[in-house]
């Protein structure tokens, strides 16, 4: 009788593991890391495709827009960074949002440099 109940107690521990959710979660601030990268990124394309359609003269408010955004995605960069300390985070959101956005401050200063020379 006794190991029947001890069955029955292992088997309802084994559900209760199997039914029980994830502990880690992806806290609002990456994901506002990950949208400044991705509208980074379509802006990017977005700027390119205004500046060759004009033939490089597109005027300085086409030429701001990367800057904001460049300065937006080392912010963006600085909060993914803080993400990778915290506790109990899904690191894949984390790493997704550092690569996008440190991605896209290279392409910025790549930008700026053949823009300068």
């Amino acid at each position: 009788m006794g190991y029947k109940n001890n069955r029955k107690k292992e088997a309802r521990k084994k559900r209760r593991k199997a039914m029980r959710v994830s502990a880690s979660k992806v806290p609002l601030s990456i994901y506002f890391s990950l949208a400044v990268g991705i509208l980074s990124l379509i802006s990017f394309f977005l700027v390119c495709a205004i500046a060759a359609a004009n033939k490089g003269a597109a005027g300085i408010w086409v030429g701001t827009v990367p800057l904001i955004a460049g300065l937006a995605n080392i912010f963006a960069l600085i909060i993914a960074y803080k993400g990778f300390k915290m506790d109990d985070v899904r690191s894949k959101w984390v790493s997704v949002a550092s690569i996008i956005n440190g991605i896209m401050i290279i392409l910025y200063l790549l930008l700026y440099i053949i823009g300068i020379g």
